[in-house]
């Protein structure tokens, strides 16, 4: 798990990370992105948008959560690529939501090992 604090960062870390790899072997590295949509320097929606566009990222899921839960928002997500959008939960629906999350991860990942 590796965290930043804005959009900028993450996505130079994520590029710098794709430079020697290929679309078979970056899913040793990277399980999946889990980002706000709401971040400086580079939001969720472009940071989803720049690992779509990227020849080597782009197949890596990207779950977008977001603190305004609103049809608008969700479609924004699923135009620039997102693999799923979740509203920030509630106290005590954190972990309901981290399950789902894995859930995706791991359901990705099979379906990339057929």
């Amino acid at each position: 798990l590796t965290s930043f604090t804005n959009g900028q960062t993450a996505w130079e870390y994520l590029s710098g990370l794709a430079e020697n790899e290929t679309i078979e072997t970056i899913g040793t590295k990277l399980a999946a992105v889990i980002s706000d949509i709401e971040m400086p320097l580079l939001d969720g929606l472009a940071l989803t948008k720049k690992i779509r566009g990227h020849q080597t990222l782009h197949q890596v899921p990207v779950i977008l959560f977001s603190s305004i839960a609103s049809d608008a928002n969700l479609n924004k997500a699923l135009q620039v690529g997102a693999t799923e959008q979740f509203t920030k939960p509630k106290y005590g629906q954190l972990k309901k939501s981290l399950d789902s999350v894995f859930g995706l991860i791991k359901n990705d990942r099979r379906s990339q090992d057929s």
